[in-house]
């Protein structure tokens, strides 16, 4: 449910710095060696080969250049947000940021005309001095580092919009998860008042024919919801809690019915760490016991089931009761506690899961068959080895699954 994995987390600020300069200094490194290769083939061809101004000419003061345009990157993103381009006020934007980008370039001009006036080989005797050689470097190359400051701040707007999108992306997934969370909160408490009603119908039936069996099933009523507080309200238990807690549930329908129920496990030990919905077992066999064997005189035997194959968990409760009868087969209606477990699963898995019921038309009674992803629980019950993989009850007999 949670897509936390593939959401846009922002890089941290020396990562950020780290691009930056990384950036800048493969453009220096570019022009650096444009500017090299143009030295190279211009000599090629000149009659008066030029001397080798030195490395410190064609590497280092280009990549001094660059690093001061690293320097103010921050400041210029700083002020690209603060007068945004892209936006309502965009025109009266782009006038601000005409006078702050001759102020970075004119700043960015000065600084490494000095820097190159000192350390570059400049002919002297053509600028006369430094303010010659500023007044003729801020006359001419203001338009080359115009085709710096303008990539600059696209590039600047085009993250920014990413950055936005993905944060967008972030929102919408965590109100997706939320709205999916309170969906499945609402269809888990849908089962709570449900059950508890039944059981409660139940004890009012009893307290005056047999008080006894009325009072025992308060008791076991207890335990079963001490069991369902003591929850901390995941949506998903390992299959062996899920056990646990359906075998108090039937504690209490073994004492309504005694010897007409009977209830058999087939559970392969090794799915008993298996992530499973809560309370998704419970009203299936909750529909097995009032529709498929309370109508019988006979009674009748219940079986659930857990096997494992590839990565698919498969689940089954199957009683010898009525059946479906034929005007369900005809037009479907299913109870709560069926129609509840189906939009769980589908809220849950998606398409990823399979929910069926089945009459089988030569036999009696009800398959309910379940199949979700396989995925462990984080805590392992006891060994596994120890476990029984069967476990018959009937009347009078404990029906606690055993570790």
């Amino acid at each position: 449910m949670n897509n936390s994995s593939t959401l846009y987390r922002p890089p941290h600020r020396w990562l950020r710095w780290l691009l930056v300069l990384g950036v800048w200094t493969f453009i220096a490194l570019v022009i650096a060696a444009l500017r090299y290769i143009t030295f190279v083939e211009t000599n090629r061809l000149a009659e008066k080969p030029s001397a080798f101004p030195g490395w410190s000419v064609f590497l280092v003061l280009p990549l001094i250049a660059f690093y001061l345009w690293a320097l103010m990157t921050p400041l210029v993103a700083f002020f690209a947000r603060r007068f945004p381009i892209p936006g309502r006020d965009w025109a009266r934007n782009l006038l601000i940021h005409i006078p702050i980008g001759v102020l970075f370039i004119t700043a960015h001009m000065l600084i490494w005309s000095i820097i190159y006036w000192n350390f570059g080989r400049v002919r002297v005797e053509v600028f006369g001095s430094l303010g010659g050689y500023l007044r003729s470097n801020l006359l001419g190359g203001v338009g080359q580092q115009i085709t710096f400051y303008i990539p600059l701040l696209i590039i600047i707007y085009t993250l920014d919009y990413y950055r936005k999108y993905r944060e967008g992306e972030l929102k919408a997934s965590e109100l997706r998860a939320q709205l999916a969370q309170s969906k499945l909160q609402a269809l888990k408490m849908q089962l709570h008042p449900h059950f508890l009603f039944n059981t409660l119908n139940a004890v009012s039936e009893l307290i005056y024919r047999n008080p006894a069996t009325a009072e025992q099933m308060i008791t076991n009523l207890s335990d079963l919801l001490r069991i369902t507080l003591n929850k901390e309200g995941n949506q998903e238990v390992s299959l062996k809690q899920e056990l646990e807690f359906l075998s108090k549930y039937l504690d209490i329908e073994k004492t309504r019915f005694r010897e007409r129920l009977r209830v058999e496990f087939n559970i392969d030990p090794k799915t008993l760490d298996a992530r499973v919905p809560d309370l998704i077992l419970q009203p299936i066999v909750e529909n097995a016991v009032r529709h498929g064997i309370a109508p019988l005189a006979r009674g009748g035997s219940i079986e659930i089931a857990a096997h494992r194959e590839n990565g698919t968990l498969h689940l089954s409760v199957r009683d010898d009761g009525r059946g479906l009868p034929h005007e369900w087969q005809a037009a479907p209606k299913e109870g709560v506690g069926i129609a509840n477990t189906r939009a769980r699963l589908m809220q849950l898995y998606g398409a990823n899961h399979r929910f069926e019921l089945d009459s089988p038309p030569h036999a009696h009674g009800l398959v309910v068959t379940m199949a979700i992803p396989f995925t462990e629980s984080e805590t392992n019950g006891e060994d596994s080895s120890t476990r029984r993989r069967r476990r018959t009850v009937g009347a009078g007999e404990d029906q606690k699954i055993s570790p």
